[in-house]
């Protein structure tokens, strides 16, 4: 999935969203190619519903990404935050719609 920033950063967050509705901590995340667990804090009115897997909903309620999806938050850069729970990396200023763009 390709999403639409206000801005774009050259050395962004990318990951493949991942979720568990029974993760204690967080319902939904990014998951890296070295295969680590990236933290987000998604923007405020986003949610999550699950069935079977995961999908990622806006301030709307529209599906935005299901679990699988590949994610690019260029607006983000790699390494400005730790992408843990405790200090995740956020995903304001997000578009989705027109430049919405299936995973290859």
């Amino acid at each position: 999935m390709v999403v639409c920033p206000q801005y774009v950063l050259g050395n962004a967050v990318r990951g493949v969203l991942e979720g568990s509705p029974t993760d204690p901590r967080e319902p939904v995340w990014l998951r890296d190619a070295a295969g680590a667990r990236i933290s987000v804090v998604w923007p405020a009115g986003f949610s999550v519903s699950f069935g079977p897997g995961a999908v990622l909903h806006d301030e709307h309620g529209h599906a935005v990404a299901p679990a699988g999806s590949n994610m690019t938050l260029p607006q983000v850069a790699l390494g400005s935050h730790a992408g843990t729970f405790a200090d995740p990396y956020p995903a304001t200023g997000l578009v989705f719609g027109a430049c919405y763009e299936p995973s290859s």
